[in-house]
């Protein structure tokens, strides 16, 4: 289905956002709780950011390889 690959692309950018919402109120906890000055903040979102984009690149090359064996209509 060729609908199925906006929809994993639309879930990459809903993921993205819930990331670095989570990132940022978990950040901003722990920044007041042990007073980091935003260190916790950066850090988290920063490894969340880090994460986020490994995922993309392994589901791209996921879906470049059903492409390339036939799996997925064009």
């Amino acid at each position: 289905m060729k609908n199925s690959r906006y929809l994993v692309f639309m879930g990459m950018g809903i993921e993205l956002i819930v990331i670095i919402l989570a990132s940022v109120f978990i950040g901003q906890w722990l920044d007041r709780k042990f007073n980091l000055g935003g260190m916790a903040m950066i850090f988290l979102s920063m490894a969340g950011l880090a994460g986020w984009i490994t995922q993309v690149v392994v589901l791209a090359k996921k879906i470049e390889k059903q492409s390339d064996d036939g799996d997925l209509p064009s």
